[in-house]
C-alpha cells in the first residue's frame, strides 16, 4: 500500500508533491491496452464463432449421488468422474 502511495505523491520535506509521472504512465498503459485489442485476431475474441463444421463438444452424463456432510445434503452430479484411488496418484503419481 505504502508503494502505491509513494507512486502517487512525492515526499519532499514538510511538501507533498503530486507526481506527474503516475497518471502519464496510466494512460500510456491504457492506450496500449485498448490498441492491443483491437488488433486482435478474430479467433482469439469473446463471441467468435464456431465454424459449422466443426464436432459438438462432449457432454459427460449426469448421474446424482446424494452425499451427506456436517448436517446438509448435496448432490454430486459428477461423482463417477472421480477415481476411487486419486489420493494414492497425488502421493505417487507413478501410480498412473
Amino acid at each position: 500500500m505504502f508503494k502505491f502511495v509513494r507512486m502517487l505523491f512525492h515526499f519532499d520535506g514538510d511538501k507533498v508533491q503530486r507526481n506527474l509521472i503516475f497518471p502519464a504512465t496510466v494512460i500510456a498503459f491504457a492506450s496500449a491496452f485498448v490498441i492491443g485489442c483491437s488488433v486482435m485476431p478474430d479467433y482469439l475474441t469473446i463471441g467468435s464463432s464456431v465454424s459449422e463444421d466443426s464436432p459438438d463438444p462432449p457432454i459427460a452424463k449426469r448421474e446424482p449421488l446424494e452425499i451427506e456432510q456436517v448436517g446438509r445434503v448435496r448432490v454430486d452430479h459428477y461423482a463417477w468422474l472421480k477415481d476411487e484411488n486419486w489420493q494414492k496418484v497425488m502421493q505417487d503419481p507413478t501410480v498412473l
